[in-house]
């Protein structure tokens, strides 16, 4: 039996947390910036699409708050999510960073749900590289692209909670600070 990597954050945003915290707090200007701003701009590069709901709203007050880092970071991240588009490794960690289910396949071993859906993280890597075929835009795997994307995922997210903690103050906030440069 394979041992699995269990990856505890979802979401698209947190392979790429320790990233956007890095890029924020070498900002040339000064200034206290809150996690949520950061992990806002992490979700509007990661899926352009939801500008089209409410989130307007919330775009542009972010927006107002510092307009040239938030379009610099911004520009960054999805600079970032579009390698994830251009080779079969990166849909392959973008479908296991952003998937919590896929739709159950005679030979899974986990049971789905009552709309036939079940937890990605319930399959083996095999399964998984099954599931990812059947996706949309997905295509045929290895059992060792899985275990390698899925390793990948979780090394990402455990540097980003680790960077956090190193960088983010007890209330969540990221402070910048500009340093002097010295003449040569």
């Amino acid at each position: 039996m394979q041992k699995r990597i269990d990856i505890s954050n979802r979401g698209f945003f947190t392979i790429y947390k320790k990233d956007a915290l890095q890029f924020a707090s070498r900002w040339h200007e000064p200034g206290t910036v809150p996690k949520r701003w950061v992990e806002m701009i992490g979700i509007y590069a990661a899926r352009p699409e939801i500008l089209q709901t409410a989130f307007r709203v919330n775009f542009a007050e972010d927006y107002r708050a510092w307009p040239d880092l938030f379009a610099a970071l911004l520009n960054f991240l999805r600079q970032k999510f579009s390698k994830l588009e251009t080779s079969k490794a990166g849909k392959l960690k973008k479908f296991i960073s952003q998937n919590n289910c896929v739709k159950w396949e005679r030979g899974f071993g986990a049971k789905p749900d009552s709309l036939g859906y079940c937890s990605i993280w319930d399959l083996q890597d095999g399964e998984i590289g099954s599931a990812f075929q059947h996706s949309p835009g997905g295509c045929e795997v290895e059992i060792g692209d899985v275990t390698k994307a899925r390793r990948w995922v979780k090394e990402n997210q455990d540097a980003g909670k680790k960077f956090a903690a190193k960088v983010l103050d007890k209330d969540g906030y990221l402070q910048i600070k500009v340093k002097s440069r010295r003449r040569k």
